[in-house]
Formats: structure tokens, sequence, C-alpha cells
């Protein structure tokens, strides 16, 4: 059986890469891998000397003269996207499919990897949070946030302008509400230290208030974030 190789133009475009081996007389896969370059058919040439369960499904496949059938499941990855790939393969298939002989499951599998709705919620619990904080104010952005923003994309959401009253803020430049709170959904997904509040008109002629974020890691944000709000806060 001559050796399965790529060229190396279709090594520079697959970069890092998931795969999938079959049985041709089979429906599912019996392996999933990543790998670069000619990774996908190594296990061939180990299947001739070394015991497993992958390199004996492998024999029994060339000793019944067929060929393996060979799927490049996702190409052109980062090796960590790769890594995320690969584990959310194997776990789908090993889960709803077939048994592979894949020895291990991916990368942390057991952490954040398949699992029913019910684990779900139990492993990641809602915290509420009891009350707010003195000094804090909440301010809800269902209408701009964006799923999976980082904090200073949503701080572009929540910094302003909004209708405060100016007694609440007090002093502009050293302000009684010092942290600002950033719901969505009755999730607080933003914890925000405060260096100073604006005023400026709307559109309408009637002032409103904005902030300036001190740009930092709050040291309360954990206290803070992800918490659950019983009822939406007025701000």
């Amino acid at each position: 059986m001559s050796k399965k190789q790529f060229d190396q133009v279709h090594i520079n475009i697959l970069n890092n890469y998931v795969y999938a081996l079959k049985n041709p007389k089979e429906k599912y896969p019996f392996y999933i891998g990543r790998g670069i370059e000619d990774r996908m058919f190594s296990h061939e040439n180990e299947a001739r000397e070394h015991p497993s369960s992958k390199l004996n499904k492998i024999r029994e496949i060339m000793d019944e003269g067929r060929e393996i059938e060979y799927f490049i499941l996702k190409h052109g990855l980062s090796e960590k996207e790769a890594i995320l790939v690969e584990s959310v393969m194997i776990d789908y298939a090993k889960h709803f499919h077939t048994t592979l002989t894949n020895e291990n499951n991916g990368d942390d599998s057991d952490s954040s990897g398949l699992m029913t709705l019910d684990e779900f919620r139990s492993r990641n619990p809602i915290e509420p949070l009891g009350c707010i904080p003195k000094g804090c104010v909440v301010i809800n952005i269902n209408k701009h946030y964006k799923r999976n923003s980082s904090q200073k994309e949503i701080y572009e959401d929540v910094k302003g302008l909004w209708k405060m009253a100016k007694s609440r803020i007090g002093d502009l430049s050293n302000p009684d509400i010092n942290v600002v709170l950033a719901e969505y959904k009755q999730s607080i997904v933003g914890v925000f230290e405060v260096k100073s509040w604006y005023e400026a008109p709307d559109s309408n002629g009637k002032m409103r208030y904005g902030f300036i974020w001190k740009n930092n890691f709050h040291p309360k944000t954990k206290e803070y974030l992800n918490k659950h709000l019983k009822k939406t806060w007025p701000s």
C-alpha cells in the first residue's frame, strides 16, 4: 500500500485541522483527531506496529482489503481552535452516534463539554444579587448588547447618554455613583468603575448623563458579574 500524503500546497491551506477516520462499510467514523501536515494518514503506518483499539480497527480494515475513508471536518484553524473543534466533535460522536476508538475525550471535556441541560444548570447555579450596593447604578442595555461582547464593547453600549437626576450623581468629577453595573435580561454583564460623569443635551435639548470608565478591573467585579436581578433596577 503506497504511503498517503498531502502536497505542500494543501498543507499550507490545511494549517491545523480536525479529521475523522471511517470504515467504508460502517455509517459513522471510528476515530476523530486533529493535527497538521500528514497527521491524518500516519495512523496506517502506526497500525502495522503498535496495538490499540484505533490501530486494531485500522488493521482490520486493511486486512479486508478495504481503504480507510478520510474526512476533513474543519481546516484552516489555529491550534487553539483545532483543540476546541476536536473536543466538540468527540463529545458529539460519542454521545449521539457511535463508540469511538479515541482513548481520551477532548480537552476540557469534563468541565465544559457535552452535558444535559439539567447537568449544565446544576453545575452553573445562578446567584442572585441581593441588593444594589451603595454607590452603584444598574443600567439596562437590552437594546444594545451583543452576546460574547468584551468589557470594552459593553462599555461602549452602557457609557451613555442616560436620563438621570444630577442630584443622584452628585459632583460629576467626584460622583456619589462610582460604579455602573450593565444589565442584560436581568443579568449583570459588565462592571465599570467610574472616573467621572459628564452631561450633554439630547436631540430635544434635554440634559442627559454619561460616564468615563477608569478602564480597570474593579476589585468587586467577581461579586457582581453574572449575578441575577430579580427585577430591572430603575436607573
